[in-house]
């Protein structure tokens, strides 16, 4: 009897040694995931930073090229932002980052991947998806946050943003050093894009039939 209860009581700490091992190695799991989580998203917008964006646009290019699938970039900015901070200062332009964060959150994919690039910059990862598909993706945003009244205290205004857009559809992907890596080029497309005023689309390479949207 003695023998049975003392192996009952054997059988029964190692039962509970084994759960709270258990438990404590969900708990550091949990805790690794969410360590990583953190590292990926931008602080202020939630969306994913520069540094996963890079990556998984390499990775993306890789299974585009795997499959022969098309891939495009949006590369999104705000016209005369600066002019914002410096009028209504870095809280309201930071308010309005996040606005804008999730506005664009909510036009995306699930396989599409939005991120804060930099400042008031955001980039957009669009995998399967053609010039002509991006172009209507960039024509919701451009809308979406034209027309959204942004409130500040008793008062709404409203922005405008330049979009610039790269997509690859001929199998042909370009790595980070060359000219024609989609970032590159939607960048490019930006900066073209706000050098004509700004509110307005621009795409590279470009075509004739359709080089700037209202």
């Amino acid at each position: 009897f003695l023998k049975e209860k003392i192996s009952t009581r054997n059988i029964l700490a190692i039962i509970w040694e084994t759960l709270e091992k258990s438990q404590l190695a969900k708990e550091i799991k949990e805790a690794q995931e969410r360590i990583v989580l953190i590292s990926r998203r931008d602080h202020l917008t939630n969306l994913y930073n520069r540094q996963y964006f890079d990556k998984a646009l390499n990775a993306e290019i890789n299974k585009a090229r795997r499959y022969k699938f098309p891939l495009s970039v949006l590369m999104v900015d705000f016209d005369k932002f600066k002019t914002v901070n410096q009028t209504l200062g870095y809280e309201t332009g930071d308010q309005i980052l996040k606005t804008s964060a999730a506005l664009i959150r909510s036009m995306v994919r699930n396989i599409d991947l939005a991120c804060r690039y930099g400042g008031d910059q955001f980039g957009i990862l669009l995998p399967n998806t053609s010039l002509q598909g991006a172009k209507i993706l960039a024509q919701r945003i451009l809308k979406e946050i034209n027309s959204h009244g942004f409130d500040i205290g008793d008062k709404s205004f409203n922005l405008t943003v330049s979009i610039g857009i790269a997509s690859h559809t001929d199998n042909k992907y370009p790595s980070p050093n060359q000219d024609r890596y989609p970032v590159k080029q939607a960048l490019k497309a930006l900066e073209k894009a706000i050098q004509q005023g700004g509110n307005t689309i621009q795409h590279l390479p470009e075509t004739k039939s359709d080089r700037t949207h209202d």
